[in-house]
């Protein structure tokens, strides 16, 4: 950090002090500068009349957060800088929310993964989604030979044409329900790899909409698989082709209807690779919790309110979630393809829980304003299909893979007929079956 004092940073900055919570650093000087005890940061922001905190990288999350908590009540702006600076200026950034996410830096070999994709034929559904995005560039870097990257979303599909105009690449517009254009990609494309992300996953706005979540994360699932079938039944395939189901934390003891569908689609994942064999199809279905900055999710809810100068709401002071940024959720599921013996369930170790008004302060700090007073927030109740905490999901009935952040569900699958349930909630479907009967129906199967 030596460099970090000259000049003043080429007169745009001054630096007040430095702190630090490692007692063998307190007292001793950089340049100048002494370095001050951590815990009397609020003090020495006070006493310099400081706008600025500048974190070095890579910031310990515990420190900033606590760093946080103490300067809640000044208005300040929080940055990250290198520890080594060349050019300093250009190197300074803002802290980010995931900075504060309390986890360790999730380091894994890349190879096996390397040599899964590797010059592979890849098939992405949902690929316009905030997961599925992520999994065509983290995928792309492992140069498959070819991706096709099907999703609904109009817009979408011509975003994802505009960035990845290569000529691997191929975008193609499509409903995960309609069959005939599944097995015509199946045909023409012939994937060996396919990531099945497309799906409803807004528990509240599901609860309400029951009917387009379970003909989308049920019929749509049952609808691919029933196109994989008949690709692999063509004898054209060269070695098994492998699924890799995108589940969810809401899957484990459902109370909703989307923990509900979602659970339901990897028991037909299961049971149609189980009746198919493992030479021929290999599944995987990966659940994991809430990501970071995802379409719908909290955290693009709390900026845009910030934004528009709104109180920021949350359901309730004691709600906690689960959280991972989606490049770090990818990287998972991808490794999870590794460790996978074929017909699996697996779950994504979340680390630990954080309370939503935490994460809502937290927000507002990094904004530049003082929670409570400069931004109010608001409590507006617990929502239909919501749960107050989630469970430590992923070591339910699991146990932990080669992999330190993957857990292997244990718990005995249904076995079902696949096709006689598809045709009873079809017909249940045409009869405008409730959203009480529908829970009650599904529930048997779990």
């Amino acid at each position: 950090m030596q460099d970090i004092t000259r000049e003043d940073i080429n007169g745009r900055y001054r630096i007040a002090a430095f702190v630090d919570n490692d007692p063998n650093k307190i007292g001793t000087r950089i340049g100048p500068y002494r370095i001050f005890d951590g815990q009397r940061i609020a003090e020495l922001v006070e006493t310099f009349t400081a706008s600025e905190i500048w974190f070095t990288m890579p910031g310990k999350p515990e420190f900033m957060t606590e760093v946080l908590h103490q300067l809640q009540n000044f208005p300040l702006q929080y940055k990250m800088v290198p520890r080594k600076i060349q050019q300093l200026l250009p190197d300074i950034r803002s802290l980010r929310l995931e900075d504060l996410i309390q986890r360790p830096e999730i380091r894994l070999s890349t190879d096996a993964v390397e040599t899964l994709i590797n010059n592979k034929r890849v098939l992405i559904t949902g690929a316009a989604g905030s997961i599925g995005q992520e999994i065509v560039r983290q995928v792309l870097q492992y140069k498959p030979v070819r991706v096709v990257l099907f999703d609904q979303w109009e817009y979408g599909v011509y975003q994802l044409n505009q960035h990845y105009n290569f000529e691997n690449v191929h975008c193609v517009l499509g409903d995960i329900r309609d069959e005939e254009r599944l097995l015509s990609i199946m045909e023409n494309e012939k994937p060996e790899i396919i990531f099945h992300a497309a799906a409803y996953k807004h528990v509240p706005l599901l609860e309400t909409n029951f009917i387009e979540a379970l003909k989308t994360n049920i019929l749509g699932t049952a609808t691919l698989l029933k196109s994989i079938v008949h690709w692999l039944s063509l004898g054209k395939t060269v070695g098994p082709v492998k699924l890799v189901n995108i589940s969810t934390d809401k899957a484990v003891e459902p109370e909703n209807i989307m923990g509900l569908s979602k659970r339901i689609s990897e028991l037909l994942v299961y049971n149609v690779a189980r009746e198919f064999g493992s030479q021929d199809l290999q599944t995987v279905s990966v659940r994991f919790g809430n990501v970071l900055g995802s379409s719908g999710s909290v955290v693009p809810l709390f900026l845009e309110q910030i934004h528009k100068g709104l109180p920021l709401t949350v359901t309730h002071p004691d709600m906690e979630r689960f959280f991972m940024t989606i490049p770090e959720a990818v990287n998972l599921v991808l490794h999870a393809l590794t460790v996978s013996s074929g017909q699996d369930i697996l779950a994504l170790d979340m680390g630990k829980s954080v309370k939503i008004l935490e994460l809502a302060e937290r927000i507002i700090l990094l904004s530049g304003y003082i929670p409570h007073k400069d931004i109010k927030i608001e409590f507006t109740g617990i929502r239909p299909g919501e749960k107050m905490k989630e469970e430590l999901f992923w070591e339910k009935d699991s146990v932990r893979t080669d992999n330190p952040y993957i857990f292997r569900s244990e718990k005995d699958l249904k076995v079902l007929n696949v096709e006689e349930f598809i045709d009873k909630t079809v017909e249940a479907l045409e009869n405008n079956k409730s959203l009480g009967w529908f829970k009650d129906y599904l529930r048997q199967y779990i």
